[in-house]
């Protein structure tokens, strides 16, 4: 048993959801449970994806007896984000015939599925350090750091939701 593909490319935005697809290459003369884990880099809200989980290949399933798939989306946000990973491995069968799960074993294909997951939001032009209005030069206030996502300065088109990230300043 094997993941259709072994590796798949989606865009947030774009792609808002995949349909996962395992396949049995020797017909199971019993129902198999795959189970699988799911690892790395993406976080756990861009994508409705369980740490595990399993899906049932049965043979009595007239219309597709060698496959069994999930469905799962990406969630679009308007967060700029580096290029992510979703990396889907068979764990285990569980099959109460031991010849179906040994073939099975035997004759896997693709037993890891990485998807690459890339962002559909505009990262930053330049980033703009803020005073406020009523700051005297010699004051001790705080800076504001904005991501601007245009390019005139100053910045038109701010995105002052910058809590959390980091930025390395320049020294000239």
């Amino acid at each position: 048993i094997g993941f259709k593909v072994g590796s798949a490319t989606l865009r947030e935005g774009t792609d808002p959801g995949y349909t996962v697809e395992l396949i049995a290459n020797v017909p199971p003369q019993a129902a198999v449970t795959v189970n699988y884990s799911v690892g790395g880099t993406a976080t756990a809200g861009d994508t409705n994806l369980p740490a595990s989980g399993s899906v049932t290949i049965n043979p009595a399933d007239l219309a597709d007896p060698n496959v069994a798939s999930f469905d799962f989306t990406v969630t679009n946000d308007a967060v700029h984000e580096p290029t992510r990973s979703i990396v889907l491995t068979i764990t285990g069968l569980a099959t109460g015939d031991v010849s179906t799960r040994i073939a099975l074993v035997a004759n896997g294909d693709n037993p890891v599925l990485t998807i690459t997951l890339l962002d559909d939001d505009p990262g930053p032009d330049h980033y703009e350090l803020w005073l406020p209005s009523s700051a005297v030069s010699c004051e001790d206030v705080p800076l504001r750091v904005v991501a601007c996502l245009d390019a005139s300065s100053p910045c038109t088109n701010a995105d002052t939701g910058m809590a959390g990230r980091t930025v390395q300043l320049a020294t000239s």
